[in-house]
Protein backbone atom coordinates (compact mmCIF):
# COMPACT_ATOMS: atom_id res chain seq x y z
CA UNK A 1 0.00 0.00 0.00
CA UNK A 2 0.85 3.40 0.32
CA UNK A 3 3.34 5.24 3.18
CA UNK A 4 2.55 8.05 5.98
CA UNK A 5 3.12 11.13 3.88
CA UNK A 6 3.51 9.57 0.41
CA UNK A 7 2.18 12.02 -2.45
CA UNK A 8 -0.68 10.32 -4.28
CA UNK A 9 -2.53 11.08 -7.36
CA UNK A 10 -5.52 10.44 -9.67
CA UNK A 11 -6.25 11.30 -12.89
CA UNK A 12 -9.26 13.34 -13.33
CA UNK A 13 -10.44 15.14 -16.88
CA UNK A 14 -8.15 15.63 -20.06
CA UNK A 15 -5.10 14.36 -18.18
CA UNK A 16 -5.27 16.78 -15.59
CA UNK A 17 -4.09 15.07 -12.04
CA UNK A 18 -5.74 15.41 -8.21
CA UNK A 19 -2.58 14.78 -5.53
CA UNK A 20 -2.95 14.58 -1.85
CA UNK A 21 -0.91 13.04 0.77
CA UNK A 22 -1.27 9.77 2.37
CA UNK A 23 -2.16 9.60 5.95
CA UNK A 24 -0.99 6.90 8.69
CA UNK A 25 -3.98 6.34 8.96
CA UNK A 26 -5.27 5.70 5.47
CA UNK A 27 -7.17 8.57 4.54
CA UNK A 28 -5.62 11.22 2.01
CA UNK A 29 -5.33 15.00 2.92
CA UNK A 30 -5.71 17.32 0.04
CA UNK A 31 -6.41 20.63 -1.45
CA UNK A 32 -9.94 19.93 -2.44
CA UNK A 33 -11.79 21.90 -5.69
CA UNK A 34 -14.99 20.27 -5.08
CA UNK A 35 -14.89 21.04 -1.07
CA UNK A 36 -13.18 24.39 -1.72
CA UNK A 37 -10.61 24.11 0.95
CA UNK A 38 -8.02 21.55 2.04
CA UNK A 39 -9.94 18.38 3.28
CA UNK A 40 -9.32 14.95 4.85
CA UNK A 41 -11.39 12.05 3.61
CA UNK A 42 -11.13 8.38 2.39
CA UNK A 43 -9.02 6.86 -0.01
CA UNK A 44 -11.98 6.07 -1.93
CA UNK A 45 -13.49 9.66 -1.91
CA UNK A 46 -9.88 11.04 -2.64
CA UNK A 47 -10.05 9.11 -5.51
CA UNK A 48 -13.74 8.46 -6.95
CA UNK A 49 -12.93 5.63 -8.40
CA UNK A 50 -9.95 6.19 -10.25
CA UNK A 51 -6.72 4.68 -10.25
CA UNK A 52 -4.26 5.62 -7.75
CA UNK A 53 -0.80 6.22 -8.43
CA UNK A 54 2.56 7.00 -6.16
CA UNK A 55 4.42 10.32 -6.70
CA UNK A 56 6.48 9.44 -3.80
CA UNK A 57 8.45 11.25 -1.43
CA UNK A 58 9.81 14.98 -3.28
CA UNK A 59 11.91 15.23 0.02
CA UNK A 60 14.05 14.22 3.17
CA UNK A 61 10.91 14.95 5.97
CA UNK A 62 9.84 12.37 7.69
CA UNK A 63 6.42 10.89 6.58
CA UNK A 64 4.80 11.98 10.14
CA UNK A 65 6.47 15.17 9.32
CA UNK A 66 4.68 15.26 6.40
CA UNK A 67 1.69 14.61 7.79
CA UNK A 68 1.90 16.69 10.24
CA UNK A 69 2.18 19.83 7.62
CA UNK A 70 -0.36 18.47 5.99
CA UNK A 71 -3.41 18.48 8.93
CA UNK A 72 -2.05 21.88 9.61
CA UNK A 73 -3.22 23.37 6.42
CA UNK A 74 -6.97 21.63 6.85
CA UNK A 75 -9.37 24.26 5.91
CA UNK A 76 -7.08 26.24 4.19
CA UNK A 77 -8.86 28.07 0.72
CA UNK A 78 -8.24 26.56 -2.14
CA UNK A 79 -7.37 28.09 -5.52
CA UNK A 80 -6.33 27.00 -8.78
CA UNK A 81 -3.77 29.60 -9.35
CA UNK A 82 -2.22 29.81 -5.62
CA UNK A 83 -3.24 27.28 -3.72
CA UNK A 84 -4.08 23.85 -5.36
CA UNK A 85 -3.47 20.64 -4.79
CA UNK A 86 0.01 20.45 -6.14
CA UNK A 87 0.64 23.46 -4.31
CA UNK A 88 -0.70 21.92 -0.89
CA UNK A 89 0.87 18.50 -1.70
CA UNK A 90 4.32 19.42 -2.58
CA UNK A 91 4.35 22.62 0.10
CA UNK A 92 3.69 19.81 2.89
CA UNK A 93 7.01 18.31 1.41
CA UNK A 94 9.04 21.65 2.32
CA UNK A 95 8.80 23.21 -1.55
CA UNK A 96 5.26 25.01 -2.81
CA UNK A 97 4.73 24.93 -6.31
CA UNK A 98 2.41 23.04 -9.49
CA UNK A 99 4.52 22.09 -12.35
CA UNK A 100 1.34 21.31 -13.95
CA UNK A 101 -0.05 24.79 -13.74
CA UNK A 102 3.36 26.21 -14.67
CA UNK A 103 3.61 24.05 -17.88
CA UNK A 104 -0.24 24.48 -18.65
CA UNK A 105 0.71 28.47 -18.49
CA UNK A 106 3.97 28.42 -20.52
CA UNK A 107 1.61 26.51 -23.15
CA UNK A 108 -0.91 29.17 -23.08
CA UNK A 109 1.95 32.05 -23.71
CA UNK A 110 3.65 30.12 -26.50
CA UNK A 111 0.29 29.98 -28.39
CA UNK A 112 -0.32 33.56 -28.05
CA UNK A 113 3.32 34.52 -29.17
CA UNK A 114 2.70 32.50 -32.14
CA UNK A 115 -0.61 34.26 -32.60
CA UNK A 116 0.85 37.67 -32.05
CA UNK A 117 4.44 36.67 -34.48
CA UNK A 118 2.00 35.47 -36.87
CA UNK A 119 -0.42 38.11 -36.38
CA UNK A 120 -2.97 36.11 -36.66
CA UNK A 121 -1.89 34.68 -39.97
CA UNK A 122 -1.71 30.60 -39.18
CA UNK A 123 -5.22 30.85 -38.20
CA UNK A 124 -6.69 32.22 -41.28
CA UNK A 125 -7.63 30.58 -44.07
Amino acid sequence: MYKQGEIISVNWHMGVEHDGIYTAKGTVISGSKRVGYVVEESIEEFSGGRKIRSKGFPSDLSGAQIERNARARIGKSYNLFGYNCQHFATECHGSKQSKQLRSTLWSIAGIALIGILTKGRIWRV
